[in-house]
């Protein structure tokens, strides 16, 4: 496989913003009130479909009416990281664009990735970078809460 100089710049420059993406979001939103939310959701949704099964309306009313209060607050929570890195992300993209916008491909060697331009390579960098983010986050917050509790 040959990765030419474009795409090494991309992938350099899509690690860098999703880390900084990444990071922003972790530090602004209130993970553990995350958690609770979705773990508050997915009752919820059991609780509809039992509610579904007996007809009762009055509670799947009351239930649906918790679930959209539940979803407002985590749009909330969710936008604000998004005001931050909203406009960063819109530069880069617009000088990425300008830059590479009539490259063509920017891996060789392998048929599926022999189409990818700079947009598509800058996607699976980004997703496969997020990959091991995610991970690496969920052990960091397993052992915070452990270290919290015990």
């Amino acid at each position: 496989m040959i990765i030419y100089q474009t795409g090494i710049e991309v992938a350099i420059v899509s690690i860098l913003i999703t880390l900084f993406t990444n990071l922003v979001n972790k530090k602004m939103v209130n993970q553990d009130r995350m958690d609770e939310i979705k773990k508050r959701q997915k009752e919820i949704q059991e609780e509809l479909k039992k509610a579904a099964k007996e007809e009762n309306k009055k509670l799947m009313e009351k239930l649906n009416k918790e679930v959209m209060s539940l979803m407002k607050e985590q749009m909330s929570m969710t936008t604000k990281p998004m005001m931050y890195t909203l406009l960063p992300v819109i530069i880069i993209f617009a000088f990425l664009g300008s830059r590479y916008g009539g490259v063509g491909a920017v891996v060789e060697g392998v048929p599926i990735f022999n189409q990818l331009g700079w947009l598509g390579w800058y996607i699976l960098i980004s997703l496969l970078t997020m990959i091991p983010i995610e991970i690496i986050h969920k052990i960091y917050r397993k052992k915070k809460k452990v270290k919290k509790n015990g």
